[in-house]
């Protein structure tokens, strides 16, 4: 490296002076070496910190005392202003050019600059959540929060209180993820606008909604349109509507589950529901289990719904034959006299031959059976 003399002493252009452990970890003072005070090959330092402003780390207290350095240093990356000296750091010029270039940088600001309205503005437009490090009146100013909450609508968890009743500020947020609504107030929770937008997004907004909207036809049949699991957020009444709890059953039969006592007992209702899934048969009313055509309806989608058939139905000879040449498998779900019956596991196995593990004693050791 060049040396040069300047009034009968030695200088150097600045180089990194860290060095490494064995460990690869940076060790000694970066200030350290003959005199702090050296000068520093500026056009140099200009060159590295325009490639990695955070170099600035590793420079003498020289370096960082220089406004033009820490300059080009923050407009690389702002959060390189963190290492400039402390008199730098509490430059308002620098800082708001620092949080334009990384809005984080505000967390390791002075608490004065965390209430200057421009350098926090400057930090929210570039991430919302740096409001964190505001300061508690900014957090409460609508004109920040909403700089805030439009470049990230998670910073509507970051607002003063009372902001989450403020209209425009949670419509912006609800806007950005239909998840802003789960912090609105409860007076807007119950605006009509607002959760219709979020809904629009994803139907479990509905269980964020107020009671007077899961008791709206038009928005609970906006959510169940999106999703039958939305029926379970329903206001008692609107589980007792036919023609709601049908859209629900259309996309699947187990949104009988949610459904009033009433639409348990429509057996148009529960035909649909357990041609879609035949385990919807548990929510059926009682005597709908026990009706012939509901249960094999059901069993012809999926035999395991024979395990919420009435009793009756499971003793009946007839019906279990049925079952079983619907599904072979079925005879498991056959009381138990029935699975000795020779004919019915003739009948049975031929449609599978895993049935004869459900047969009673007798006939798995038939060996005429087993052929």
């Amino acid at each position: 490296m060049a040396t040069v003399k300047y009034r009968g002493r030695v200088m150097e252009a600045y180089q990194h002076p860290a060095v490494r452990d064995r460990n690869g970890e940076l060790s000694g003072d970066s200030d350290a070496g003959p005199d702090a005070e050296e000068l520093v090959d500026r056009g140099h330092a200009l060159g590295v910190l325009r490639r990695d402003g955070m170099e600035l780390q590793g420079m003498p207290k020289a370096a960082r005392r220089d406004r033009e350095l820490v300059e080009e240093a923050v407009r690389q990356n702002g959060l390189a202003l963190q290492f400039a000296s402390p008199e730098l750091q509490r430059c308002r010029v620098l800082a708001a050019e620092a949080c334009r270039s990384r809005g984080a940088v505000l967390a390791f600001l002075s608490p004065e600059l965390q209430r200057d309205p421009e350098v926090v503005l400057e930090a929210v437009r570039q991430d919302g959540l740096a409001l964190a490090h505001a300061s508690e009146e900014l957090r409460a100013d609508a004109d920040v929060a909403e700089d805030a909450v439009g470049q990230d609508w998670r910073a509507i968890e970051l607002v003063a209180e009372e902001l989450h009743d403020h209209r425009p500020l949670v419509l912006l947020a609800v806007k950005g993820n239909w998840k802003a609504l789960g912090f609105a107030s409860e007076r807007l929770t119950g605006d009509r606008e607002i959760v219709r937008t979020a809904i629009a997004q994803d139907w479990l907004a509905i269980s964020h909604a107020a009671e007077e909207l899961k008791a709206d036809p038009e928005v609970v049949r906006e959510a169940v349109s999106k999703s039958w699991r939305a029926l379970h957020f329903a206001c008692d009444e609107l589980k007792a509507d036919p023609e709601l709890v049908r859209v629900a059953v259309e996309q699947n039969g187990s949104a009988l589950e949610h459904a009033a006592e009433s639409c348990r007992a429509d057996r148009g209702l529960v035909l649909e529901a357990v041609r879609r899934s035949g385990r919807a048969l548990e929510f059926a009313a009682p005597h709908l289990r026990a009706d012939r055509e509901v249960a094999l309806a059901a069993a012809s989608n999926d035999r395991g719904a024979l395990l919420h058939a009435g009793e009756a139905l499971l003793l009946d000879r007839d019906f279990m034959l049925e079952a079983v040449r619907l599904d072979g498998m079925a005879i498991e779900y056959a009381a138990e006299s029935l699975k000795h019956d020779r004919a019915l596991l003739a009948e049975a196995t031929r449609k599978d031959f895993r049935a004869l593990d459900h047969a009673g004693l007798d006939l798995r050791q038939d060996v005429a059976m087993l052929v």
